[in-house]
């Protein structure tokens, strides 16, 4: 071989390399850590997440959940008008109309709760709190916990 085809293949290595390490780069910034209910990595790729599928725009990201050193490996995706969460941890699949994001003081013990859940209509946190809290079955909404922080 001619040192024109070895510099070729070269290049063409290089290439190939280079976009398995994008490949790779990319798919280990999609990564959301929540461990002990709080994001502990990924807070940037989250709110990333949260901006372009508000927008519209199509995305998925992995929401790994550390509980006591077991590792779940969860997918939360966006397809432009349904949200879907395939839950490795419960062995679920989970498909709603909205991604709620809620943060506020919890009335009763007055501490800061921060709740990531699915659910076909918009909630605000002190309904989703009331909901919790009734005994009443008509007081319940229906949502998907994705993480609480």
């Amino acid at each position: 071989m001619g040192r024109k085809t070895l510099l070729i293949i070269g290049i063409l290595v290089l290439i190939v390399i280079g976009e398995c390490c994008f490949v790779y780069a990319k798919s280990v910034d999609n990564r959301v850590v929540v461990k002990n209910h709080q994001i502990v990595k990924g807070t940037e790729t989250w709110d990333d997440f949260k901006q372009n599928t508000s927008n519209g725009k199509e995305d998925t990201i992995h929401v790994i959940i550390d509980q006591e050193g077991k590792r779940y490996d969860n997918t939360l995706s966006f397809d432009g008008t349904y949200y879907q969460y395939d839950s490795e941890e419960e062995n679920k699949t989970f498909k709603r109309k909205h991604l709620l994001d809620l943060r506020g003081e919890v009335p009763v013990s007055k501490v800061m709760a921060h709740w990531v859940v699915l659910a076909d209509q918009q909630y605000t946190l002190e309904q989703l709190m009331h909901s919790l809290e009734s005994n009443d079955s008509g007081d319940w909404l229906d949502f998907d916990i994705i993480f609480l922080d």
